[in-house]
């Protein structure tokens, strides 16, 4: 009885250690913060709310879970804005 109770007690410790790889995910985290009014292209046609779209579509239609955090001071900073 107490060899059934070891082997037992084995193979529940193997599960345990076995659980968090199996249940492991991937999380892709996009972040962005301080933009400060700054949705067009500069004068070389790079960055604006735009690309920033295109970057998270194309991201999203790579990845499968994706969180998308945007921290704040989107519409402050620019005298267009004031």
């Amino acid at each position: 009885m107490k060899m059934i109770k070891r082997v037992g007690l084995l193979l529940g410790t193997a599960l345990l250690a076995l659980a968090p790889a199996v249940m492991a995910r991937n999380l892709v985290i996009l972040h962005s913060n301080d933009t400060h009014s700054q949705i067009d292209p500069d004068a070389s046609g790079r960055g604006g709310i735009l690309q920033r779209k295109a970057i998270v579509d194309s991201v999203r239609g790579a990845e499968k879970n994706v969180l998308l955090i945007d921290a704040g001071d989107m519409v402050q900073g620019s005298l267009y804005f004031k």
